[in-house]
């Protein structure tokens, strides 16, 4: 249980999660699925805001950040 994991594998696991959902926000906008993929990059950002950095030069997913407003619920 991640709860009584130390603090630094607490925080592995929360970048591991992070990244899993930065890698599904890739997917989903190559399915043409946007709202999908802006709300996992969100969850990502939640988890790994070193994400973010990452997003505003990938390709993939930066768009998402350049038309946000469109995505949002």
């Amino acid at each position: 249980d991640i709860a009584n994991r130390p603090e630094k594998a607490k925080t592995r696991e929360q970048k591991d999660e992070g990244l899993t959902h930065y890698l599904r926000a890739i997917c989903l906008n190559r399915k043409d699925d946007a709202v999908g993929a802006y709300d996992e990059l969100m969850k990502a950002f939640e988890l790994d805001l070193s994400l973010e950095e990452v997003a505003k030069v990938d390709g993939d997913v930066n768009n998402l950040l350049l038309d946000k407003d469109k995505y949002k619920k």
